[in-house]
């Protein structure tokens, strides 16, 4: 099924003289890949067992990766490019700071 969506991905937003070759061609590997899985169901013919691949580790410790190193880019290119530092807060209006700088509500 991931076939399909590629080929949607692939196709949207194309003309249709290029999107009908990569509609084809998903179409077609859609046909075989239903083709040899009905009929390795049917026939019962056993598979040799192969090794398991932990493939959805894998792919979740990538995107992980990527999110992690990606927002670290994002923030160290962010903040290189500030040159600024923090801007001063200003009291909303209605409160006052006493000395000892707590926030004191002023009834209006």
């Amino acid at each position: 099924m991931w076939a399909l969506s590629l080929a949607g991905l692939a196709v949207s937003g194309q003309p249709a003289w290029m999107a009908f070759p990569a509609t084809a061609a998903a179409g077609l590997f859609n046909a075989w890949a239903w083709h040899h899985s009905v009929g390795a169901i049917v026939s019962g013919r056993r598979v040799a067992k192969r090794r398991l691949i932990p493939a959805t580790v894998v792919v979740a410790l990538a995107v992980l990766v990527v999110v992690v190193g990606g927002a670290q880019i994002g923030f160290a290119a962010h903040g290189a490019a500030d040159e600024g530092g923090r801007a001063q807060a200003t009291p909303m209006a209605g409160t006052s700071r006493p000395a000892g700088g707590r926030v004191r509500q002023r009834l209006l």
